[in-house]
């Protein structure tokens, strides 16, 4: 038997993780809503990210400065990362749940993990905001007519 849920999908695991028939399914199933509508909402910076690749593979190197490439970096590195956080804190509580067996100590640790997710994506977002003013990016957002956060 245990060898069999090992051999699970982990897919499945995760989906009996928040449907289990216990009466925390209502919190997990909150929780599972709460963080897949972020995954949703920054999935759009996942395709943003792709368009600024290759509005970059498609302009002449030789006719953009250091500046492209340095905040160009950023740019795509801060939009992939809070569409990862929301990934990661989908799948972290069930690997939390694996891993501790004191029941206080999970349940801190999720609370713990999400409230750091949340942190780390807000403070992403706002970074996100400073570097679409940049003049590389600003650019790039301008030319794809993609409006800047208000």
């Amino acid at each position: 038997m245990a060898d069999q849920k090992k051999r699970q999908p982990y897919l499945r695991q995760l989906i009996r993780f928040y449907f289990a028939p216990q009466l925390r399914s209502f919190l997990t199933v909150l929780y599972l809503v709460f963080f897949l509508y972020f995954v949703v909402f920054y999935s759009d910076n996942v395709f943003l990210a792709a368009r600024f690749i290759l509005y970059t593979l498609t302009r002449s190197t030789l006719s953009l400065d250091l500046s492209h490439l340095l905040w160009g970096s950023i740019f795509i590195i801060a939009l992939l990362i809070p569409f990862s956080v929301s990934v990661y804190t989908i799948v972290l509580p069930l690997e939390i749940s694996k891993r501790v067996r004191e029941r206080m100590k999970k349940l801190l640790l999720i609370a713990l993990t999400a409230v750091l997710a949340l942190n780390i994506v807000i403070i992403v977002d706002r970074i996100i905001q400073f570097i679409e003013d940049q003049a590389p990016i600003a650019t790039f957002l301008e030319r794809s007519n993609i409006r800047g956060r208000e």
